[in-house]
């Protein structure tokens, strides 16, 4: 470049700063407009709003609710007094009119209604009950203003003890509190006194609703329902309010009120204020004002808010505002702009058209302007400083970045003037001064580069990195290495010079290293390099023809060959344990098999780790994986040249044993093995956890020839000593598993007739013996698994696998839809019932049983419960069954009784509805006088406690008669109809016997 060449175009600083700057400048404008002006912080402040609102109605909605259906729900109690007073009145021959004058017959009427007013306070939940009868209250008062009455408190509603020990007398006789064993309050007097002074808020709750109901001529009591303002009973304790009505007798005579009070500190303590501003300052307010709605006279209020605004002042001023439900407040007779903002909920507690109905009791949620508007002041300072901050950010960052970016250009094209021309570098001309002197330099390095460039781009592009490349050409005397090639391949450095070795050289080192050589394939030459620092090391070679020279690139593979050997190996090896996995055992042992000369006698052991379940859900997996990683480490004692060891499963292992002479030999193995087990130990939770596994073992040639069935029989091996003598090591027997193989073979079965509710189910009639009609159905499951026909297998397999309570639930839901349908079909009757079995050990989840209910309701009321006596029953399940089965209106039954688990302690333990005899009891009862003894001691205990006898099995017309005669309820059997999948009515014959055998005993 040239000293004199004009400078041209402007800085990087001016192009960026300018539009920057404007850009900035616009968006904090942009930004104050929308923010300020867009409506935002006056949806804000309306939300605010909102939330006062919607909080003080869902506290006016709670209070009402107590109030109304809660407090003043004294109607049953109002009918408890009213009949109270009859009886005392009847019972001392006097009359109503006796009340006001006759203090000793008004105090037997309170005492007698005394248990009714406790009654009262317990269930209302109210701090106070009272009745006042308008009668006089001492004897010898002349002043006409006594009132005989009776007023009980519980400060407590929430926490009541077992008596009467937390309930106060405030009015009442002494002879009451002492009977009930009430404590007096420090304010106790014997009776009321009322001045009839206008105005009086503590005489207004017996004079207002009273007064009321003798004026009138209806006589409904609630709808004389009188709420008091705030008043002291006694002028020293605390306020309270009260709901009253008057007690109106038959004929209309009032004679007095009854009602509740809730005192200020419980009622005040359901009116939480901290709902209320963001700061928990707000406060609740419960008043009464008349239908305008402005005028507010305080009753109770929460908070201090109240106090620090409005002093002890009672009276309080509401003014709408512009925003919906919302009000301003100030103290009467104050004007001027009010910082006090409130939302005025009215409660619904008078009838229409009844005398109190102008008395609006209302709720009133109150803020104060600032903390109500809080959230919206705030955000509104932080838009105007975050729109300052942004602008002066914006600026100051667009100084800043375009000195940023100018600056290094700068200093780059400085640096590229005094580069090597040699290597090529080329940027774009942007017309900027910067810029334009970069790209000059640039173009007068660029020429010489190119061509130094093309060699070596051709070697890079064959080969990844780290690679050495070399150029070997047979008649040159030098070879180039790259500087890479030395370390990869180990070579000593020391002879080349300049990145060249002697070809005499390169070439002994390339022969030494073909003796390295271990793959020679379409990937090009592996060597497998001996071992350095860091481990085993593996290079690929790859080469190209070019001409007479030969491009060569050398790759250190080393970490693709051990990330393939770790492949391999988690491939065939179990992580946890580096035991084989169930693949590779499998892949070994059918080679092994391959060549049985050198199996000999050879064992397989199949292990089953005992309580891994146990340790995983109280200790968790962690201590789990030590379980299995410290049994795992036992096993390694069977590693040999003649063992395979595996990890089968989570908690299962393979031990295989061959090429021995005996038997004996490897039972030696074993039992060292198994002592070395037995003394094994691991920490878990500070202790040492003994291992304790269950092992199954199965020989060759002598149990199987092949790999799958020596699997199969170690398999039922295990699975017998895992149900037997858990803890121990158990060799194959063929008789054994000839006889219960299908316990094993099953496990698929059941799980596909549970999964697939593979089942239907049988109808056998139960006839009702004094009416020869047909009372109901017994529905036998029929299993439609070929392999699992009998109801006996079914269970067996199910309780062997831990599925019995998938066996009650399918016997439920199936059960009671096959019923449903038969009685939409028309062919079961509407009285006749369903017997279904239940499983006595079992009993339906609280959600299955929810299901059931929803989907078959209307028909479990037809249900006889069957609690089958072939499973250990379990008192706190069959408590649940009796209470569901009584629930639901249904029946319960003892089935197979006699032949079971523990029938008499049942028979008393349920008190069923009907016991079914076991057909062991009524086979060839008409022949054996020991069968019958039972059957006739059963029918005396049965029939005395209104329990119905069931005789199941019936075979023969003989056995019919037999038990007809001896007084049975129910028949059912063979002889009356056998189980069938479409239900078809009982054989004319068999109904005809019946009735003849019932004639005779007549």
């Amino acid at each position: 470049m040239k000293a004199g060449r004009k400078r041209s175009g402007r800085t990087i600083l001016q192009k960026m700063l300018i539009p920057v700057t404007a850009i900035v400048l616009a968006q904090a404008a942009l930004y104050a407009v929308v923010f300020l002006q867009g409506g935002v912080l006056s949806h804000t402040d309306a939300n605010a709003y909102d939330i006062l609102g919607e909080r003080t109605i869902n506290r006016q909605l709670y209070l009402e609710n107590e109030m109304v259906h809660r407090w003043s729900n004294v109607k049953e109690h109002e009918t408890a007094i009213l009949s109270s007073v009859e009886e005392t009145l009847k019972a001392q021959g006097a009359t109503l009119g006796d009340i006001a004058t006759d203090a000793a017959l008004n105090a037997q009427i309170l005492d007698g209604l005394s248990d009714s007013l406790v009654y009262m306070l317990r269930k209302n939940g109210v701090t106070g009950a009272f009745v006042v009868l308008d009668g006089v209250g001492v004897q010898g008062d002349e002043s006409g203003q006594s009132r005989a009455g009776l007023y009980l408190r519980d400060l407590d509603p929430v926490n009541n003890s077992s008596g009467v020990s937390d309930i106060l007398m405030e009015r009442g006789m002494p002879t009451t509190s002492r009977r009930m064993g009430i404590p007096l309050d420090s304010y106790w007097r014997a009776d009321f006194l009322f001045t009839g002074e206008e105005g009086r808020a503590d005489e207004q709750f017996f004079l207002a609703p009273l007064n009321a109901a003798r004026a009138s001529t209806n006589r409904e009591s609630s709808n004389f329902g009188y709420w008091s303002p705030a008043f002291s009973l006694s002028g020293q304790d605390g306020q309270v309010i009260t709901y009253s009505i008057p007690l109106i007798a038959s004929d209309g005579t009032v004679f007095g009120v009854m009602g509740v009070d809730i005192t200020q500190s419980y009622l005040t303590s359901l009116m939480n204020y901290e709902e209320l501003g963001v700061d928990h300052s707000g406060a609740y307010i419960l008043a009464v004002t008349d239908k305008e709605g402005q005028q507010f006279q305080t009753v109770f209020s929460s908070g201090s808010l109240y106090q620090v605004k409005f002093g002890v002042s009672q009276e309080i001023v509401g003014k709408k505002s512009e925003h919906k439900n919302i009000s301003t407040f100030t103290r009467t007779g104050e004007g001027g702009k009010s910082d006090l903002y409130g939302s005025v909920q009215p409660f619904s507690l008078y009838n229409t058209n009844t005398p109190f109905e102008g008395q609006q009791w209302v709720l009133i949620g109150l803020c104060e302007g600032d903390t109500l508007l809080q959230f919206s002041h705030q955000i509104r300072q932080i838009i105007y400083l975050c729109t300052v901050a942004a602008l002066l950010l914006g600026i100051l960052g667009a100084v800043l970045a375009s000195r940023m970016v100018a600056k290094p250009i700068t200093a780059l094209v400085q640096d590229l003037k005094r580069s090597d021309p040699n290597k090529p570098i080329k940027l774009k001309k942007l017309d900027i001064e910067e810029i334009d002197q970069l790209t000059i330099s640039i173009e007068n390095l660029s020429n010489a580069a190119a061509e130094s460039a093309s060699k070596f781009g051709q070697i890079i592009s064959t080969t990844n990195i780290p690679v050495g490349v070399f150029e070997y050409a047979p008649q040159a005397p030098s070879v180039f290495c790259s500087t890479n090639i030395f370390p990869i391949l180990g070579w000593p450095q020391e002879e080349q010079v300049d990145g060249r070795l002697p070809r005499e050289v390169f070439e002994q080192r390339m022969q030494a290293l073909q003796e390295c050589l271990v793959e020679d394939g379409e990937e090009g030459l592996l060597y497998r390099l001996p071992s350095g620092p860091e481990g085993e090391r593996w290079v690929r070679l790859t080469f190209l023809k070019e001409g007479g020279q030969i491009l060569g690139a050398i790759t250190d593979v080393s970490k693709d060959m051990a990330e393939k050997r770790k492949i391999e190996y988690e491939r065939d090896y179990d992580i946890l344990t580096n035991l084989y996995n169930r693949r590779a055992f499998a892949a070994n042992m059918e080679r092994l098999f391959e060549t049985p000369e050198v199996l000999g006698t050879a064992a397989l052991l199949m292990w089953d780790l005992d309580n891994l379940k146990f340790v995983n859900d109280n200790y968790g997996h962690d201590s789990g994986d030590r379980y299995i990683e410290a049994f795992a480490r036992c096993l390694s004692a069977f590693l040999s040249e003649q063992s395979l060891v595996a990890r089968r499963s989570g908690d299962e292992f393979y031990v295989f044993l061959y090429g021995y002479q005996s038997k004996e030999k490897i039972r030696q193995i074993i039992r060292k093995v198994w002592m070395q087990i037995g003394h094994t130990t691991f920490p878990l939770a500070g202790k040492d956890f003994k291992i304790r596994v269950s092992g199954g073992l199965a020989w060759y040639p002598d149990d199987a020839s092949s790999y799958e069935d020596l699997i199969r029989y170690a398999d039922f091996a295990m699975y017998s000593v895992k149900h037997s003598e858990k803890g121990s090591i158990q060799e194959f027997e063929r008789t054994s598993y000839q006889a219960d193989s299908f316990l094993v073979r099953g496990q698929e079965e059941l799980n596909r007739l549970i999964d697939h509710r593979l089942v239907r189910f049988a109808y056998q009639p139960v006839l009702e013996v004094a009416t020869g009609s047909v009372y109901g159905y017994e529905l036998l499951m029929r299993s439609q698994v070929e392999a699992l026909r009998s109801p006996v297998d079914v269970l067996r397999i199910a309780r062997a696998q831990s599925k019995l309570y998938q066996i009650e639930r399918l016997t439920w839901f199936e059960a009671m839809a096959s019923f449903s349908q038969q009685v939409k079909a028309g062919q079961i009757g509407p009285n006749e019932r369903a017997f279904v079995n239940s499983i006595a050990s079992q009993s339906l989840t609280g959600s299955d049983i929810t299901a059931l209910e929803d989907l078959y309701g209307p028909y479990l009321e037809r249900v006889v419960m069957e609690i089958t006596e072939q499973e250990p029953w379990d008192n706190e399940r069959t408590r649940f069954k009796i209470r569901t089965a009584k629930r639901w209106g249904g029946q319960l039954a003892i089935d197979d009784f006699g032949s079971g688990y523990n029938s008499e302690s049942l028979l008393i333990f349920l008190s069923p509805d009907i016991v079914k005899v076991d057909i062991a009891i009524v086979h060839d009862i008409d022949r054996d006088g020991d069968r019958l003894s039972l059957l006739e001691n059963l029918l005396s205990y049965a029939h005395s406690r209104g329990i119905k006898v069931l005789a199941e099995g019936v075979e023969t017309r003989a056995e019919m008669e037999t038990l007809v005669a001896r007084g049975v309820d129910y028949l059912q059997g063979y002889y009356v109809a056998r189980p069938q999948l479409e239900i078809a009515p009982v054989e004319p014959d068999v109904l005809r016997a019946i009735q003849a055998a019932r004639e005779k005993i007549r």
